[in-house]
């Protein structure tokens, strides 16, 4: 489980996790797309079975959100979850994970 957050408030949400499906985001300057505008980075996890980066739809401040297959982004041997923000930006967004 997981959530967006901003100013290090690190606390989850008191709810199971909606389900944050996979998706490719479109390129900021392609005619059509459309980059929503609420100021939160979209979020990318590492497939720790394939060793790539994983796109995920658009998150919103303060939902828990989870993802299909925990075993794809939890490291078998560290627990480790990889997680990134596009755009990056660090220091900006807290991203507390719990292992639900």
């Amino acid at each position: 489980v997981f959530s967006v957050t901003q100013g290090g408030d690190l606390t989850l949400p008191p709810s199971n996790g909606t389900l944050l499906g996979e998706t490719t985001r479109c390129n900021p300057s392609a005619s059509g797309c459309v980059v929503p505008q609420d100021g939160l980075p979209d979020v990318e996890f590492l497939d720790v079975r394939t060793g790539t980066w994983v796109q995920f739809k658009h998150p919103f401040m303060g939902q828990a959100y989870e993802l299909a297959d925990p075993a794809r982004w939890v490291d078998p041997t560290s627990g480790e979850v990889g997680a990134a923000t596009e755009p990056h930006r660090a220091g900006w967004v807290d991203l507390p994970v719990s292992p639900g």
